[in-house]
C-alpha cells in the first residue's frame, strides 16, 4: 500500500513515500519571482497554487497521506486538496499534525511508526 508523509511550509515540501521497507524522499521548493515585482507578475497566491498542484501531482496514487507542518501551509495544502483533488487525493489524508522542523531521519521514523510494515503471517 503506497503511503506518504509530507512536511510542508509556505516554501518547501518534503515528501517521504513509504512502500514496505523502502522509503523514497523528494523535496519541492516553491518558485518565486525575483525581487522586482511588476504589474504583470502573478499574485503571491498563484505561486502557492502552482506549488500545491506540483506537490499534489507527485502524490497521485497514494493510498494514505499524513500531512505535517509548522504553520498554516499544511492546512492550506489540505484545503487545496479538498478543492482541486476531492475525488482522489483529498480522501487519502489520514491526519494533519503540527510539527516544527524535524530532520529527514525523524520524518522517516515518524512515517515508519505511522505506516508500519505488515508482518507476514505464518
Amino acid at each position: 500500500m503506497r503511503s506518504a508523509i509530507i512536511w510542508i511550509d509556505s516554501k518547501t515540501a518534503k515528501v517521504f513515500e513509504v512502500s514496505g521497507e523502502e522509503v523514497r524522499g523528494q523535496v519541492f521548493h516553491r518558485d518565486e519571482p525575483e525581487k522586482h515585482i511588476h504589474s504583470h507578475t502573478p499574485r503571491q497566491g498563484q505561486f502557492e497554487e502552482h506549488f500545491f498542484h506540483e506537490v499534489a501531482q507527485h502524490l497521485a496514487g497514494m493510498k494514505r497521506l499524513l500531512v505535517l507542518g509548522p504553520g498554516v501551509a499544511k492546512d492550506q495544502f489540505v484545503h487545496h486538496l479538498q478543492q482541486h483533488h476531492h475525488e482522489g487525493l483529498a480522501r487519502t489524508v489520514v491526519g494533519v499534525e503540527a510539527s516544527d522542523h524535524p530532520s529527514d531521519a525523524q520524518l522517516v521514523a515518524y512515517a515508519r511508526k505511522h505506516f508500519p510494515v505488515p508482518h507476514a503471517q505464518v
